[in-house]
C-alpha cells in the first residue's frame, strides 16, 4: 500500500472492520467472505506495527469513494424506474412499461439497458419500427450485449426484413447463444425454403425448455416427421394370448398425427420371408397410444416377426 502511495494506516482500519465483520458472522447465516482468508487480531497488530515504521501520510480515497458512490446515487432514480417498468412489462402492463422506459431515459439517456426496456415494449405491440430504433439505440451505447442484436433480430424478422434479420441474429449467437435465436433463424430458413437449414436451427432450439423449446421442436417435426417418424413416435410389437401380431403405438409429442404405415416382415408356415404394410388411418391424437391388430398370425417367437414404422403425416 504504502508502495502505491497510499496511507499505510488504513490496512488497520480495513483489518478492524474485518474484524468487526467476522464476529457478526454468527448472526448473518451465509457470510462466507472469509472462508479462505479468515481475519485475527495477530493480523491486525502486524499492520499496526509495520505502519508505525513508514512515514505518515498518503492516498486515502475516501474523497474519490465519495464521487463515486454520488455518481451511483445521482443513477439510482432511473433505474428505480427502470426496475418498475420491467415489472410493468412482467405484468403485461405496457402503457406503464412505456413510461416507465421514457422515465428512466429522460433521467440517464446513456444507459443502454432502458432503450431496451423500450424497445421490449414497443416489440410486445407489434410495433415493430418503434422496437427497432429503440433497440439500435440501445446497440448505439452498448454493442456487446448480445440481447440488444437477438431482439433487433426479431423484430426484423417479423417485419419481414430478412437479411438484416440474419445478421442480428447471427451477431447475437457469436456473444451468447440463445434458443430464440436459433428459432428465428429457422423461421427465416424456412421462409426460403432451406429446409435443411431450418432442421437444424429448429434442432438446436428444441434442446430448450419453455415456449420457445416446445414451438422449435413442433416446426421440426412438421419438417422431419414423414422422413423420420420413429424419432417422435414411438412402437413396439408383440402377441396377444393367441399368439397374433399387435403393433403398440404411443404419440408423446404435442401434435396429431395420422396415417401411419408400418412395413412387417415375417416367416410364414413354410419358414419363407414375407413383407407387407399395415396402416392406422385414424388420427392418433397428441400425448396419446392406440394398439394396432395387424391381422398376422399366430407366431411363437418374436424372432418371426419385425415392424418398422415407414410412413406418417401430421393431422393438420
Amino acid at each position: 500500500m504504502y508502495e502505491a502511495g497510499y496511507d499505510p494506516e488504513g490496512a488497520g482500519d480495513l483489518q478492524r472492520t474485518f474484524l468487526r465483520l467476522a464476529n457478526a458472522r454468527g448472526q448473518t447465516q451465509g457470510f462466507n467472505i472469509f472462508a479462505s482468508h479468515p481475519p485475527s487480531q495477530q493480523r491486525l497488530a502486524t499492520n499496526i506495527i509495520t505502519a508505525s515504521e513508514l512515514p505518515p501520510g498518503g492516498k486515502v480515497g475516501r474523497d474519490d469513494f465519495a464521487a463515486m458512490m454520488s455518481a451511483l446515487r445521482a443513477r439510482q432514480p432511473a433505474f428505480e424506474a427502470y426496475d418498475a417498468g420491467r415489472k410493468a412489462l412482467a405484468d403485461g402492463d405496457l402503457s406503464a412499461a412505456e413510461r416507465k422506459a421514457r422515465e428512466a431515459i429522460r433521467l440517464q439517456p446513456r444507459e443502454a439497458s432502458f432503450y431496451g426496456l423500450a424497445g421490449d415494449a414497443a416489440l410486445m405491440r407489434k410495433n415493430y419500427d418503434t422496437a427497432i430504433a429503440s433497440y439500435t439505440n440501445a446497440l448505439d451505447r452498448d454493442a456487446t450485449f448480445f440481447y440488444y442484436h437477438l431482439q433487433r433480430g426479431i423484430a426484423r424478422e417479423r417485419s419481414g426484413d430478412v437479411s438484416r434479420a440474419e445478421a442480428d441474429l447471427t451477431t447475437s449467437l457469436k456473444l451468447f447463444e440463445t434458443a430464440p435465436a436459433y428459432y428465428s433463424l429457422g423461421n427465416l430458413a424456412l421462409k426460403r425454403r432451406d429446409t435443411q437449414s431450418a432442421k437444424q436451427y429448429y434442432a438446436k432450439a428444441a434442446g430448450s425448455q419453455g415456449e420457445i423449446g416446445n414451438a422449435a421442436r413442433a416446426e421440426l417435426m412438421r419438417l422431419d416427421l414423414a422422413s423420420n417418424p420413429s424419432a417422435y413416435l414411438h412402437t413396439r410389437a408383440g402377441t396377444d394370448a393367441q399368439g397374433q401380431l399387435l403393433i403398440a403405438v404411443n404419440n408423446p409429442t404435442p401434435l396429431a398425427v395420422r396415417a401411419l404405415r408400418f412395413e412387417i416382415r415375417y416367416l410364414d408356415s413354410a419358414g419363407q420371408t414375407r413383407s407387407i404394410t399395415r396402416a392406422l388411418n385414424s388420427v392418433l391424437g397428441a400425448k396419446q397410444n392406440t394398439t394396432i391388430a395387424t391381422g398376422l398370425g399366430p407366431f411363437t417367437s418374436s424372432n418371426q416377426y419385425q415392424v418398422q414404422l415407414i410412413g406418417a403425416a401430421l393431422a393438420e
